[in-house]
């Protein structure tokens, strides 16, 4: 008979614990929000320069001016416990 009380009130004792830790926690937060204050201790806006969006026609082209391979990679051999490894060009591979 004892045995099927123990694990129930350990679930209520837990779930009880674990109400009251949230709740102190909702408190805690709650009372602990600063309010921000405009007095002298506040910093000033920092200016900035501003510019104005200009609308115009661009054109578009399907043209792909960029490198389709690599500028350089690493080539590593491993010999009798060794890793030896050298930079290579692709320049220098073709």
């Amino acid at each position: 008979m004892n045995t099927i009380l123990l694990p129930r009130r350990r679930a209520v004792i837990a779930t009880l614990a674990a109400l009251g830790v949230l709740t102190a926690g909702i408190i805690g937060l709650r009372t602990s929000t600063a309010q921000p204050s405009g007095g002298p201790g506040a910093p000033q806006a920092m200016p900035v320069m501003v510019a104005t969006v200009q609308e115009s026609e661009v054109a578009l082209w399907d043209e792909f001016s960029g490198r389709l391979e690599a500028w350089s990679a690493w080539t590593c051999a491993r010999a009798s416990r060794a890793q030896f490894c050298r930079r290579t060009s692709p320049k220098a591979r073709s």
